[in-house]
């Protein structure tokens, strides 16, 4: 990020960016600011956005050695192609014979860094990873957002916000334009603030029901279950958000001597959640947990030839874990 926010202040772009990772909205706002440094997407003769797998390479090469209209620029816009799956031979030699009008952007969601294309765009540009980003850089963000509209949050009110937002930078910045309408011209940001006007997330109820669960408050646990299914979530999915957490656990657990940032990659959860989870996981032993997920995925084939009632079957599994 930092490289394209230089490249873009200097003037001296690359000929081809790759971003990608699970990040997308840091991903779709870097994509959106190379767009403008480069020709706008209203220079309809001189942009060109290719999307998914069909894209066709000798089009893309054809286009590329086109000459710009009226222009000194042509930009290519590359999303979720099967590129770097198949790494072409034609699109992956292009790129270090790049015309010095024609610039390329290619947007991935993930990639295998060992492929020909990835290493030749590497090496001929930039080729930027939008990870989820960590807690420190996330809680930074926030803060500064939310200091640039004039306003302040205590440590404790911060994690209280992400608790309820999750990692994800676009849930983050949508939850954030809702408080700071919802505060006005009031400078302090409180807990009851972020409790009034966030939205409370399903994954954050079947967080909280296996809380309960792990330390047998069995009456808070089947009080939680009965709100998910006011809200309408149906007790299959409810089974599946409860078989991703515990998979999530038996993850974290079978890595406890590893760091917070190399645990939440492996379990595919923010940094900042890991500390939860390994508290959730001290009240299970790795086999209690690899029983549990036995039980779960018994219990999911049961529903599938419709031999339970889902909601009951849930709810028998609640009261059997939190006795």
């Amino acid at each position: 990020m930092k490289t394209i926010d230089e490249d873009i202040k200097s003037g001296q772009l690359k000929h081809v960016y790759l971003l990608f990772g699970d990040e997308r909205y840091l991903l779709l706002q870097y994509r959106d600011k190379l767009i403008n440094a480069l020709t706008g997407r209203e220079d309809t003769m001189n942009f060109t956005r290719f999307e998914g797998e069909e894209t066709d390479s000798a089009e893309v090469v054809d286009l590329a050695e086109t000459l710009p209209f009226f222009s000194d620029k042509r930009l290519l816009l590359i999303e979720n192609s099967s590129f770097f799956k198949d790494n072409p031979d034609r699109i992956v030699e292009y790129m270090s014979e790049i015309p010095e009008t024609t610039y390329f952007i290619f947007c991935e969601k993930s990639i295998d860094k060992r492929g020909r294309l990835y290493k030749a765009i590497a090496k001929n540009g930039s080729a930027i990873d939008f990870s989820t980003m960590d807690e420190r850089t996330i809680q930074t963000w926030i803060v500064s957002r939310f200091k640039k509209e004039g306003k302040q949050l205590s440590a404790q009110t911060l994690n209280l916000f992400l608790s309820r937002t999750g990692s994800d930078m676009g849930t983050i910045n949508m939850e954030m334009e809702k408080v700071i309408s919802y505060t006005g011209e009031r400078p302090v940001i409180t807990d009851e603030d972020i409790r009034a006007i966030t939205s409370t997330r399903i994954e954050d109820k079947v967080f909280e029901m296996i809380d309960a669960i792990s330390v047998c408050n069995q009456a808070k646990a089947l009080s939680l279950y009965y709100d998910l299914l006011t809200l309408k979530v149906a007790a299959v999915k409810t089974l599946n958000l409860i078989a991703r957490h515990y998979k999530i656990l038996l993850t974290v657990k079978s890595m406890s001597s590893a760091s917070y940032n190399d645990i939440a990659k492996k379990a595919g959860v923010a940094s900042f959640f890991v500390k939860k989870y390994i508290a959730q996981c001290k009240n299970y032993t790795l086999a209690d947990l690899k029983n549990i997920l036995e039980e779960l995925a018994d219990l999911d084939y049961a529903f599938k030839r419709g031999n339970l009632d889902e909601q009951i079957a849930v709810e028998l599994f609640i009261i059997r874990h939190s006795q």
